[in-house]
């Protein structure tokens, strides 16, 4: 009979909790030295976390923390530092790629980091021109618009924003994320709003390929671009990425399909159709 003193200890390896939202290689913090990149994974499972508690029907506690978001809290503080993560990043790209243009050494590698910068920017001013600031970045904050109904909260003049902004009758019966508010697509609004409500869609996998500011996204990744005004529904290109993955759900908002072949045909690419999907 074996020495029980001379057998090794058994210890029982349990997933740390951040895990439980992994879902693919390179999406876990753990063991990751740069700060940055260490901050970015962690807020994409925060947004995870908080979009599947939000699809279990946990909305009060959503809705709390929306409401105190201007108070001094514990939970504020991990919302501004969230926030704040993104923007440095944000600038940390935008400063590297002026860098490189100035120093005549542009990477070919950096446009993917520009076009994502340049559809961060624009969402931003989607979110000023609504009185949102920086909510529609924090991750359990539910939007003002589905709360209070018409009023837009926050803006100075509602008379002044852009048509194609102005929530619609969905958005205002519906509580949801305020990321969905900055879209310029009312009718793409209206069926994220009611994909989600039936738990037909994977909302976060949405958000993160529209929204997420991601420095290790490829061109091949599914992603918006951005060429004119944030508001106008004409300035805005998807790539064939994001056909491939969402074209589905672009199927009766004909504005995006006819931006996009707009903007691939001043290229001299070919014009795409659903049917190609």
């Amino acid at each position: 009979m074996a020495d029980p003193s001379q057998q090794g200890l058994q210890i029982a390896l349990q997933p740390m909790r951040h895990q439980t939202e992994v879902w693919k290689v390179g999406e876990d913090w753990a063991g990751v030295t740069r700060t940055d990149q260490r901050r970015m994974l962690q807020n994409r499972l925060n947004q995870r976390s908080y979009r599947r508690k939000k699809r279990e029907g946990k909305y009060s506690d959503a809705i709390h923390a929306s409401s105190m978001h201007k108070t001094a809290t514990a939970g504020e503080q991990t919302a501004d530092q969230r926030v704040a993560t993104q923007l440095q990043l944000a600038q940390h790209i935008a400063n590297q790629a002026y860098s490189e243009y100035v120093g005549r050494t542009p990477r070919p590698e950096r446009l993917i980091n520009v076009l994502q910068l340049n559809v961060f920017n624009a969402l931003a001013r989607n979110a000023a021109a609504l009185g949102l600031g920086m909510l529609w970045l924090v991750c359990d904050a539910v939007s003002p618009f589905g709360q209070n109904g018409p009023c837009l909260a926050g803006a100075s003049d509602s008379a002044l924003i852009p048509q194609n902004l102005c929530p619609t009758s969905c958005q205002i019966s519906a509580l949801h994320h305020p990321w969905v508010d900055v879209l310029p697509w009312p009718d793409l609004r209206d069926k994220i709003l009611f994909l989600a409500a039936n738990e037909l869609i994977d909302e976060d996998e949405l958000w993160y390929d529209m929204v997420e500011f991601d420095a290790s996204r490829s061109c091949h990744d599914a992603s918006l671009i951005v060429w004119g005004e944030p508001w106008d529904p004409r300035g805005w290109e998807v790539n064939t990425g994001f056909l491939h993955k969402w074209g589905w759900l672009l199927k009766g908002c004909s504005d995006i399909l006819e931006a996009t072949n707009y903007w691939r045909h001043k290229r001299g690419e070919r014009q795409l159709t659903f049917k190609l999907l």
